[in-house]
């Protein structure tokens, strides 16, 4: 078993006991600089209850070509390196992806998400610090990986974390966050595909066809674990200019990712506010490497529900330690109003680069949520049908 496995299973550990009652968590880092948060999120356990109690729907199929909802879903941090590697590793997270689920039907909806926590670049010459057990790691993933992940299925990439600084010079590119944008630049001209966190603070717009319909997509990524402005990320001190650029972009979704760094409360706060006051729809949280509760809010002038994943865990990443507590998150939306009708959370246990459906013995519904959450086999996972805004236009949904 090698020192990072070793540091990371320790990790994960203390990190199941810190969050038993989701208070301020310890996160490792590779960079020392963060910010703790002055401030206390209410508990999830405090808010209304945004359940439908009388609803009869069913949990919705996996098969996102079965049913004609608007299919989204999103997984924690992903990578296809170990620390400190200046040659990466061969491109396998298809692959590993195959491992998880031969069918895709899991993690594969109309769109998905993944926080892809490593640069992306063909080389390393130099990393922002070296190798120290416990406080710093280095994370270099080939592009191929990325067009794997694109392959099956992923268009949603959130890359304002803390490790979008890890490489320094990338021979013949620069830094790896130049390395990462040229990266995703290439990689957009043939793929229908947002990306966010690492060119500036202006959201990313795109409108993708899902199930015959175009949906104009805003999204962004912002890192909550700094409280400055990063020059080659996007960080606390840009996430004003953040959440106005997507509650003014002429978008059908707004969707951001936000990764936390010893600042859960902080991250809950930016979520809460981006729901309720910027007409947030979707937020993809990711740092505390566990799962952490789903809070269900409403938009202050719609009354509009939007989604906040706490922390979605950890997913494919040979860098990080086992451990069971991860999840992919799951909304289905009217195909016409665009209302989210249903949550889904699907457990995921992880293993550095091996990941597994894991509902047969870590159940969805031990995730802290403002819903009642019920079991559901046939979706792998727990679900729960939320309630609609009372001047939402009826829209039948066909199966």
């Amino acid at each position: 078993m090698n020192t990072l496995f070793m540091q990371r299973r320790i990790y994960s550990f203390f990190s199941n006991v810190l969050l038993g009652s989701f208070g301020v968590l310890l996160v490792l880092s590779c960079n020392l600089n963060e910010n703790k948060s002055e401030t206390q999120a209410p508990k999830v356990q405090s808010l209304p209850n945004e359940t439908d109690v009388n609803s009869t729907v069913e949990a919705v199929s996996l098969d996102s070509a079965s049913h004609s909802y608007i299919d989204i879903r999103g997984v924690g941090d992903s990578a296809w390196s170990n620390t400190h590697e200046k040659s990466p590793r061969a491109a396998k997270f298809g692959n590993a992806l195959d491992t998880l689920d031969p069918t895709g039907e899991s993690y594969n909806g109309d769109i998905n998400f993944m926080n892809w926590e490593s640069v992306v670049a063909e080389s390393c010459q130099q990393f922002s610090a070296p190798y120290s057990p416990g406080n710093s790691y280095a994370f270099v993933s080939r592009s191929l990986n990325i067009e794997q992940a694109i392959e099956k299925g992923f268009n949603l990439f959130g890359l304002s974390n803390n490790h979008t600084r890890d490489c320094v010079k990338v021979p013949s590119v620069g830094s790896g966050s130049t390395a990462t944008a040229n990266a995703f630049k290439t990689l957009e001209k043939e793929f229908d595909i947002l990306h966010h966190g690492v060119t500036g603070t202006g959201v990313a717009l795109r409108k993708l066809t899902v199930k015959g319909r175009e949906i104009r997509i805003a999204f962004a990524s912002v890192y909550n674990g700094r409280n400055d402005v990063c020059s080659e990320g996007v960080c606390g001190g840009q996430r004003l200019k953040v959440l106005a650029g997507l509650r003014d972009a002429k978008a059908d979704l707004r969707i951001l990712a936000i990764h936390s760094q010893a600042s859960q409360p902080d991250l809950v706060e930016l979520a809460t506010k981006f729901v309720e006051q910027y007409k947030g729809d979707v937020v993809f949280g990711s740092g505390p490497h566990v799962w952490a509760p789903v809070r269900v809010l409403r938009q202050e002038k719609s009354q509009k529900r939007g989604v906040i994943f706490e922390s979605l865990g950890n997913f494919i990443h040979p860098g990080l330690g086992g451990q069971n507590k991860n999840m992919i998150g799951r909304l289905l939306l009217n195909p016409v109003t665009l209302n989210i009708e249903q949550v889904q959370v699907i457990p995921v246990s992880t293993k550095g680069a091996k990941a597994w459906l894991s509902y047969e013995t870590v159940s969805g519904t031990s995730v802290p949520a403002n819903l009642n959450l019920k079991p559901s086999i046939s979706t792998k996972g727990a679900y729960a049908n939320l309630l609609l805004p009372k001047t939402a236009v009826s829209a039948a949904v066909v199966p």
